[in-house]
């Protein structure tokens, strides 16, 4: 009779784990072909859905490659003569760049694509993580899960922005040390693959591969005086060749940072985009750093909220930091807190003013969240699990599906869209080395990338607002202006009625077109030399 009961009580376990297995797996499955039927509906979209200032940004960069090739010191051609912005490494951009001429397909189409391939690739060191840290499979799949059908990521996974290759370097580059917790020696393949992918991370993206680099060097350290007060030196020392080889990243990012700033100081604009001019923008103040705008807004709403269940995914993580007694399990959580916080402490007006910089935070917090629904579905009744990891699927997908999917879906023609109509004309009024002088529009790159010319791009703030007007060869060198682009600026500043009468008097004649608000004046000389031109068969 015992042994029948110790049967049948088995035979019930096994069931449970198959089962519950089993609705993981076809759960991770369900979601991966979400996402991809999101990116394809989506793919031909404008990169004007939201925060189109970086999406064209990130893109006219891939534009230039094509037509004038690559050079480290690219170009951002949104700032008048030379030309050149370059701010992150290009990696991203170069590749979509190949990419395009390899294959011919939409250049649109291409970022957005590799946008996404990075976005689910992002689930290959995450499985080497998993089987690393002896997670088990079930970690995985939960978190491959959410991660998937994650708003943040399920939206921004599929823009033309860099923020998926700067996660999937950052969480390949912490898949590649974690050996170094572990092993006494390491080999130098590994070693190469720490400093190959921590410095593409950094380069890449400093904002998102920074952060990791400092919570692995802090845990390095940690496991070096740990090893170090055991009286275990040889132990010692394999963390501490990790954190050497991760100065070098740090190294190689400071480094092409104080390149790029010698590149804009060449031109009287790009000067704003300098790591000096930019650095009380990124960092934000004290006060944000302890403000509800932080906690609430954005720790809060943006991530927790939106992308790991809400109030359940909250009872789900306070569960497991209450329960949850193993050493290695508890050390493996304080770490992944520790990525997901420190990016908002370090940058926090970024992530204040942008909600695409959550993409290099909330993959952690999901993974954090992972762990918990784990040691849920293995410490309690199996329809409890199954009913919180349902409650934050569908929070997630509620919450998709109100806030960024009609954005996804929005649609976008020169007809309806202010950008789209003035490039347009752009585009077929003036000849392609025509250069562009765009005030309104800040410092995005939405007029001069879907116009496929260059421009320079004065911002409302700049403090000589009138001066390329009056000096156009200041900001174009020898290039003639063929455009000019007045369109009502957010915070009210313009340029003067008079100042642009007498630049077009003065480098006329041109031809005035009204589109929407914003006066539009193309040099007529232009026109007329690309119709010669054409007539000629040049």
């Amino acid at each position: 009779m015992t042994e029948r009961t110790r049967g049948s009580g088995l035979a019930r376990r096994i069931t449970s784990t198959s089962l519950t297995d089993l609705t993981l797996t076809t759960a991770f499955v369900a979601a991966l072909i979400a996402s991809a039927v999101v990116l394809f509906t989506t793919i031909a979209q404008p990169l004007l859905e939201a925060h189109s200032f970086r999406q064209t940004q990130t893109a006219i960069t891939s534009y230039w490659f094509i037509h004038d090739g690559f050079t480290p010191a690219y170009q951002t051609p949104i700032s008048g003569y030379p030309w050149k912005i370059p701010l992150e490494f290009p990696f991203f951009q170069a590749l979509v760049a190949w990419i395009t001429e390899l294959t011919h397909l939409p250049l649109d189409e291409v970022g957005r694509g590799l946008s996404y391939v990075f976005f689910v690739a992002t689930l290959v060191p995450v499985a080497l993580l998993c089987r690393s840290l002896a997670l088990g499979h079930r970690v995985f799949l939960i978190f491959g899960t959410v991660y998937l059908l994650s708003p943040q990521y399920l939206f921004w996974g599929r823009t033309f922005m860099m923020e998926s290759t700067a996660t999937f370097l950052s969480v390949a580059a912490i898949a590649a040390v974690v050996p170094f917790f572990f092993s006494r020696h390491v080999t130098p393949y590994r070693a190469m693959a720490v400093v190959v992918l921590a410095s593409l991370a950094v380069a890449q993206k400093i904002t998102t591969g920074l952060p990791v680099v400092m919570v692995l060097v802090t845990s390095l350290a940690i496991a070096c005086v740990r090893a170090w007060m055991r009286g275990d030196r040889n132990v010692a020392r394999v963390p501490a060749y990790g954190i050497a080889l991760l100065a070098i990243p740090v190294l190689l990012g400071l480094g092409w940072t104080y390149y790029t700033d010698l590149i804009k100081e060449q031109s009287d604009l790009a000067k704003l985009w300098t790591s000096t001019g930019l650095r009380s923008w990124n960092i934000g103040t004290l006060h944000q750093r302890v403000s509800s705008e932080l906690f609430r807004g954005v720790i809060w709403t943006r991530s927790l909220k939106v992308n790991a269940g809400s109030y359940v995914g909250l009872a789900v993580l306070g569960f497991f930091y209450v329960k949850e007694t193993r050493r290695s399990q508890v050390i493996i959580a304080a770490v992944t807190v520790a990525l997901f916080l420190l990016p908002f402490l370090l940058f926090t007006n970024l992530h204040i003013a942008h909600n695409y910089y959550q993409t290099s935070t909330t993959i952690y917090l999901i993974f954090l969240l992972a762990l918990a629904l784990t040691y849920l579905a293995n410490h309690s009744l199996r329809r409890v699990f199954l009913l919180a990891f349902a409650l934050v699927l569908v929070s997630n997908l509620a919450e998709f599906k109100q806030v960024y999917w009609p954005i996804a879906r929005a649609s976008f023609t020169p007809d309806k869209n202010t950008t789209l109509a003035i490039a347009k004309l752009l585009r077929e009024d003036t000849p392609a080395e025509a250069r562009v002088l765009l005030y309104g529009y800040s410092m995005s790159s939405e007029v001069p990338y879907y116009a496929e010319r260059k421009s320079a791009t004065v911002p409302d703030e700049y403090p000589l607002l009138e001066e390329p007007l009056k000096n156009p060869e200041r900001f174009f060198g020898k290039d003639k202006v063929g455009a000019l682009v007045v369109c009502p600026a957010a915070s009210g500043v313009n340029p003067g009625k008079d100042a642009i009468a007498a630049f077009v008097k003065a480098h006329g004649p041109f031809r005035e077109t009204a589109v929407d608000n914003c006066r539009v004046f193309v040099a007529t000389a232009s026109r007329a030399t690309r119709a010669s031109v054409q007539h000629t068969g040049g």
